[in-house]
């Protein structure tokens, strides 16, 4: 599954950003979570570490 997120709304001057999500996961409620400013700046140190 894929998940087509437009972050445009969010953030103005951004792309759109298209994410594979693993079979199993909820795409919409990751989307809702990962829109959710406090929860991305939460998850984004936690991701860059796990690359």
């Amino acid at each position: 599954m894929r998940l087509a997120a437009h972050v445009s709304e969010l953030h103005p001057n951004t792309a759109e950003i298209t994410v594979a999500v693993p079979e199993g996961v909820d795409a919409e409620l990751l989307a809702k979570v990962l829109s959710n400013p406090e929860m991305a700046a939460l998850l984004t140190p936690l991701a860059k570490t796990i690359k």
